[in-house]
């Protein structure tokens, strides 16, 4: 946190807040948001407070807002590597629609930076390198709202 308060006032950034929390339980901030971003928080969760997490994000954001989630497609390093279970597409709309409209959910590519080390994510099946640096992993990308 501290890190990111002075990135930001480095850059001139006057209105922007930052603070830790159990995103499973988040208060205090509710109707707030318009939109909401998760990259890779959602698939990481235990399963058993994935709802939580998707009512708590609900709860803080405002009326009419977006919803943006990427998230792993099912077992992305493999059956039996270590990792996030991940989604398939039916289970990331059903998770969500919970509390959510969901609009869309379709194929996308995770991007991580390349370390090719043994063990490592680049050495497990499913993850392929783009020729850039990075590696990939197939997941998808939920576009929600919240109802007015």
């Amino acid at each position: 946190i501290a890190a990111a308060v002075t990135a930001a006032a480095e850059r001139g950034l006057t209105t922007v807040s930052f603070a830790q929390a159990d995103m499973t339980a988040f208060t205090g901030y509710d109707g707030r948001f318009d939109t909401v971003l998760d990259s890779g928080l959602l698939h990481s969760l235990p399963v058993d407070g994935r709802q939580a997490y998707i009512r708590a994000i609900h709860r803080a954001a405002a009326p009419g807002a977006d919803l943006y989630i990427l998230a792993f497609a099912t077992r992305p390093f493999g059956g039996r590597a270590p990792g996030p279970s991940g989604f398939t597409a039916d289970e990331l709309r059903d998770t969500v629609t919970t509390c959510w409209t969901v609009d869309e959910v379709r194929p996308a590519k995770l991007y991580g930076n390349d370390n090719p080390g043994p063990g490592g994510p680049a050495s497990m099946p499913g993850v392929e390198r783009d020729g850039a640096g990075h590696i990939t992993m197939s997941g998808f990308l939920l576009s929600a709202h919240k109802d007015g």
